[in-house]
């Protein structure tokens, strides 16, 4: 198996630099939103990931208790105005349910996931979750985008339903700082096709 190392950050981490990782991952994911609140270090996280010249995605935390489209106006928003390149794509986090039943997250899930390819055309959907998450059914119908599954301690990860494969694994925090580290599953050319291509959207 062939694998491109990233990692993901946010305001946790504070002013993150990324100097030192240059020439050391291929990609990376910061947080830009939590609901429609802005991660304060969203800016300084997407300016940095640029100049060390990886390939970028937006994450957003989301709450399906809150109003599916005010969401994503909120990430468009916030995505457009600090600069969205060819190769720069969107991470949906799903993982919290807000005490709603796996219908009604999994159905505002894809709801988030086809406004995101409305707003931001030409950039890729990709959607984090973890087993157990998925398993209870609150990600059903949204293996129509591609999955970034976090599953730590394992040789390989587990790949839950509906999924059947997976492109990103996010499979440790460990180290200073309590970084995730990230791995694409593939070669700098289909990184690259990945990262770039222009749809389709969905699987």
């Amino acid at each position: 198996m062939s694998y491109l190392e990233g990692i993901d950050v946010s305001s946790y981490q504070g002013a993150f630099n990324w100097q030192p990782w240059k020439g050391h991952i291929s990609f990376a994911a910061a947080k830009v939103i939590e609901g429609t609140a802005e991660d304060p270090d969203f800016a300084h996280n997407w300016a940095g990931m640029a100049e060390i010249g990886i390939y970028r995605f937006a994450y957003a935390f989301a709450h399906p208790s809150l109003n599916v489209y005010d969401q994503v106006d909120a990430l468009a928003s916030v995505v457009t105005a600090n600069g969205l390149k060819t190769g720069d794509n969107i991470l949906l986090d799903m993982e919290v349910t807000d005490g709603l039943d796996p219908a009604e997250v999994s159905a505002f899930g894809q709801e988030y996931c086809e406004q995101v390819n409305i707003k931001l055309p030409h950039h890729r959907c990709v959607v984090y979750t973890y087993p157990f998450f998925a398993e209870l059914g609150n990600c059903a119908g949204m293996n129509r985008w591609w999955l970034w599954i976090a599953n730590y301690g394992v040789p390989q990860p587990f790949v839950p339903a509906p999924w059947q494969t997976w492109v990103f694994w996010q499979y440790t925090n460990q180290g200073p700082g309590n970084i995730d580290h990230d791995r694409f599953y593939g070669t700098p050319e289909q990184l690259q096709t990945f990262c770039t291509t222009a749809g389709p959207y969905t699987r």
